[in-house]
């Protein structure tokens, strides 16, 4: 019996070494599938990608992004990143690509968010020598969000590249509204003023004299010459009353001398001509919101005076 026992001694040796290392390869397989699943979770991968691109390693923070995005595509923060770190390494053909995907995801009444995609989208055309593809995405952007001043000044530049003048001096404008103190944008206006004033007399003809008061009313506008401006749309108007350009132009002659509700009537009244115009729903939406917020903080303050009489 000792015998026999001590003669399987070692096959059980054998047995339990072969037990052991069957055991020691199935935890090495399972903690490396671990390290795998936990190295490429979403969350991981984001971490990686935020960090690289922190760091400014825009190559390898794009190829991060670019990770994440084949394994969750429906991640807008995978989209998003690839984008940005796209046109941070100067790929502007991927971060083009990117952000239109990009776009395609946000949802229409997320307005900020798709107006920073078309304004990045523009901004890329602008980098590719596409001015017009720039300028209609920089305008959708500004109709989407009439508050960012980047988009104004961006689309003044590049229409002013253009010789589009009066159109430019009307962005530029609009961004030095948008930011009082901006003197690129207070400079830029001074000289493109300079080039509407100068340029030399055009062909005669009905539409060149609608397209002239449009210029000069312009020019007056911006350098509120309220009279003036207001003169010069009224007879576009009488030119041609399916443009939205004279009626915004006296919109904002009555913004101009703040008299908002008038600018908001007139406006109103111009949608029965041009019913689909996107700029001046823009602008009525805008109107009614400073409008709502005025009359907000009127209470506000009737109330606090009421309470304070008594």
């Amino acid at each position: 019996m000792e015998a026999a026992r001590l003669a399987q001694a070692p096959q059980r040796r054998m047995r339990l070494t072969v037990l052991c290392t069957v055991a020691i390869l199935v935890l090495g397989t399972i903690f490396a599938l671990y390290r795998y699943i936990q190295n490429n979770s979403q969350g991981a991968i984001a971490q990686e990608a935020r960090a690289l691109y922190e760091e400014e390693r825009y190559d390898e923070a794009m190829a991060s992004y670019q990770r994440g995005f084949d394994r969750y595509p429906d991640s807008r923060e995978f989209l998003l990143g690839l984008a940005r770190s796209s046109a941070r390494a100067g790929q502007s053909d991927q971060a083009l690509t990117a952000w239109r995907l990009y776009l395609n995801q946000i949802l229409e009444e997320e307005k900020p968010d798709r107006a920073q995609a078309l304004y990045e989208i523009g901004r890329l055309y602008a980098l590719k020598k596409a001015p017009d593809k720039a300028i209609e995405h920089l305008i959708q952007s500004s109709n989407l969000d009439p508050t960012r001043y980047d988009t104004y000044f961006v689309l003044g530049r590049l229409l002013e590249e253009q010789n589009r003048p009066a159109e430019a001096l009307n962005a530029y404008r609009r961004a030095l509204e948008l930011r009082p103190s901006s003197q690129e944008a207070l400079d830029a206006m001074k000289r493109v003023a300079g080039l509407v004033v100068d340029q030399p007399p055009p062909a005669q003809g009905p539409d060149r004299e609608y397209e002239k008061h449009l210029e000069v009313g312009t020019v007056a506008l911006n350098l509120k010459r309220y009279d003036d401006a207001l003169s010069h749309f009224n007879q576009a108007l009488s030119l041609k009353s399916d443009d939205e350009r004279p009626w915004l132009g006296v919109a904002g002659v009555h913004q101009g001398r703040g008299n908002d509700a008038e600018a908001l009537k007139f406006l109103q009244d111009a949608q029965k001509f041009i019913p689909d115009s996107v700029t001046i729903e823009a602008k009525i939406n805008e109107l009614e919101q400073g409008l709502e917020q005025k009359e907000k903080a009127a209470a506000t303050k009737r109330r606090r005076k009421s309470v304070g009489g008594k």
